[in-house]
């Protein structure tokens, strides 16, 4: 039987994509037994994974907000770049798609985020058996 911190350390290591053997060796616990917990705590390292990818997205990317309103000036810089009606070095269909391109991402970027279909029948459920006639 391994100790949670044993357990907590593979979530961890899984997370950063470290290679079963690697772990194995490091934790000296069966690769059998670590595929197993892979499975087992798939959620956990997809979460922390999750987090992760975003620390390091905000890093060298920038945040979120910082992404729309970089996007909001392209966006606006190209639009009145469009309605002078003179682009000195794009042409009109090139600079209609940049326009095109720039509002999807916008799009994309600010659009609401979908909970797992999981979480959506918990919460269902939780609202149904609430809305329930008491005796």
């Amino acid at each position: 039987m391994h100790d949670q911190d044993t357990i907590n350390q593979f979530v961890e290591f899984r997370a950063r994509s470290v290679p079963y053997a690697q772990i194995a060796e490091h934790l000296k616990v069966s690769r059998c037994t670590l595929i197993a917990w892979g499975q087992k705590y798939r959620t956990q390292i997809d979460a922390l994974r999750s987090v992760q990818a975003e620390a390091i997205r905000a890093k060298y990317l920038g945040t979120r907000e910082q992404e729309v309103v970089l996007l909001a000036q392209r966006l606006q810089r190209l639009e009145a770049t469009f309605n002078q009606h003179k682009p000195i070095y794009i042409p009109i269909r090139q600079l209609t798609d940049m326009i095109r391109l720039t509002r999807d991402r916008l799009d994309k970027v600010c659009a609401e985020p979908v909970l797992p279909l999981i979480q959506l029948r918990e919460e269902a459920a939780a609202n149904a058996s609430a809305n329930e006639p008491k005796n």
